[in-house]
């Protein structure tokens, strides 16, 4: 995990993971499901993950969204655009059938 700021790191994988240590303790994407353990291990060198208030997806691409149940006690958040492209059609929005099968969580719009 890569300190980018006082309170902002980056984990770098296939994609981009941000954690902001602010107040609320947020994540930025999650990853792809094949780099769970990886992103589980470096995360946890700041803070349990359940620990996160927060999680925000710029998008629901599953490499973005594929880690998403390791925030079990996180409130998930992306924009309203992206939440109506997943209602007319998962697995155009996510484009990994077995992510869209677990993604069962509910989002709220920015």
């Amino acid at each position: 995990m890569q300190q980018l700021s006082k309170n902002i790191y980056k984990i770098t994988s296939d994609c981009n993971v941000y954690f902001l240590d602010f107040t609320k303790k947020i994540i930025i994407d999650t990853g792809k499901p094949s780099t769970l353990s990886f992103v589980a291990k470096e995360l946890k060198q700041q803070i349990n993950p359940a620990k996160i208030d927060m999680v925000i997806f710029t998008h629901f691409h599953y490499d973005h969204i594929g880690n998403f149940s390791l925030f079990s006690n996180a409130t998930y958040y992306a924009s309203a655009v992206e939440i109506a492209a997943w209602e007319h059609d998962p697995f155009g929005a996510v484009l990994n059938i077995e992510v869209v099968e677990r993604f069962t969580i509910p989002i709220l719009p920015l």
